[in-house]
């Protein structure tokens, strides 16, 4: 259970029935991964938040009820104060890649005969440069990535404000020919 600024916050989600539409799972397994629904504390920008606390037991379900059986996340985000307004901006700005890619496979003339492959043609393919590591070509590229932060605070003794904005930016490793590919949230 997530309480965020005195808020009970659900984190349920209801499943979307993309599987059904694309049956990307396929044969009669029970279980599928495709419809599970992202953490709704994953909406809070880390800036933001001033106080984590956890409350578990007795303690929890004593103020909480049964629903905090398993413990409560008490998340206080960051308050406006009185004063002169000040405004944060930070970026970071770095770049993307596969970590280590598995390679092409080395055959034997043995795995090439093996596959109904005349092993010739392979050797003259090999020779010739024309076997390609398809792995590499489809995640061997590099990504920008771009985080933004912007932030605003002040007010007087009566009425504090904070505002807070953020952007992330991050091209994709792998790239479609004439489809730029860029992923924002």
């Amino acid at each position: 259970m997530y309480v965020i600024d005195g808020v009970v916050i659900s984190n349920r989600t209801i499943s979307t029935g993309t599987n059904v539409i694309t049956g990307a799972q396929g044969g009669n397994s029970a279980t599928s991964t495709q419809d599970n629904g992202t953490s709704r504390i994953a909406d809070i920008n880390p800036q933001d938040i001033e106080n984590v606390e956890i409350l578990k037991g007795a303690s929890a379900s004593a103020i909480y009820g049964s629903q905090a059986s398993a413990g409560v996340v008490i998340i206080t985000t960051k308050k406006g104060k009185a004063g002169k307004t000040k405004v944060n901006f930070s970026q970071d700005a770095g770049f993307i890649t596969a970590r280590k890619l598995m390679g092409m496979k080395q055959l034997t003339d043995a795995q090439v005969t093996a596959r109904g492959w005349t092993l010739a043609r392979y050797k003259d393919a090999a020779a010739a440069g024309k076997l390609y590591d398809y792995e590499k070509e489809i995640y061997g590229n590099r990504g920008f990535i771009r985080n933004s932060s912007f932030s605003a605070s002040g007010g007087t003794e009566k009425t504090t404000i904070l505002f807070s904005a953020g952007m992330r930016n991050e091209e994709g490793i792998i790239k479609i020919p004439g489809i730029p590919i860029t992923v924002s949230a």
